[in-house]
């Protein structure tokens, strides 16, 4: 990134948000498996631990290796107010931000898949929903919510981004989705009949990570 750790000032950088960074940078290039490979030369209750916090959890929970991506996201969402305001402070027009959230959005979705074997041509083995096709499309919508609306607008999306979630996260379903009697259950209940099963899906991400 150029200019986005420009602090609230307009001069220097944030120290933090650049301290925080290249820690989490550290991990995503392969500082795990640096101290991964401890448990091979010292098996200690130490480093197996260790070992078993920098994979991820099946599904449930999380572990240490859970929280560097997130981590990425929450430094691109801390420095994008800087970035965006500095550019429009230049004189640049919409066009040109757009532009930009464009390029880099494109930039990010495309090293994903690069990453994830597009140059293997191998379409049906492809993992499309990738970390960082994930995060250029997380860019995207952030920074067009930042250019577009205010604070408070700003502060509903998040709620309603984090109710979808833990809505989500809970296991409950829209009031649109039909409700279906469970058989042979007494007294009678009902349960939602899924148009889309999460179960499947979920079983789907599981084998792929």
């Amino acid at each position: 990134m150029d200019d986005e750790q420009q602090g609230s000032s307009g001069r220097g950088r944030v120290l933090s948000i650049d301290a925080l960074r290249g820690f989490d940078m550290f991990w995503i290039v392969g500082g795990g498996t640096l101290f991964e490979s401890l448990v091979k030369v010292w098996p200690h209750r130490v480093t197996e631990t260790i070992h078993e916090q920098l994979e991820h959890v099946v599904w449930e929970g999380f572990r240490f290796e859970d929280l560097i991506f997130p981590l990425f996201v929450f430094l691109m969402g801390a420095v994008m107010p800087f970035s965006l305001s500095r550019r429009m402070e230049r004189g640049q027009s919409s066009l040109v931000l757009h532009l930009h959230v464009v390029k880099r959005a494109a930039v990010l979705i495309l090293l994903g898949m690069i990453l994830n074997g597009l140059l293997q041509f191998d379409w049906a083995a492809m993992r499309w929903p990738g970390v960082l096709q994930r995060i250029g499309l997380c860019y995207f919508f952030a920074a067009l919510i930042v250019m577009h609306t205010h604070w408070r607008a700003q502060a509903i999306v998040v709620a309603v981004v984090l109710l979808a979630e833990l809505h989500g996260r809970c296991g409950y379903f829209p009031s649109c989705v039909r409700m279906r009697p469970v058989s042979g259950a007494r007294p009678p209940r009902y349960q939602a009949a899924e148009v889309l099963d999460l179960q499947a899906v979920r079983d789907g991400a599981r084998g792929k990570r």
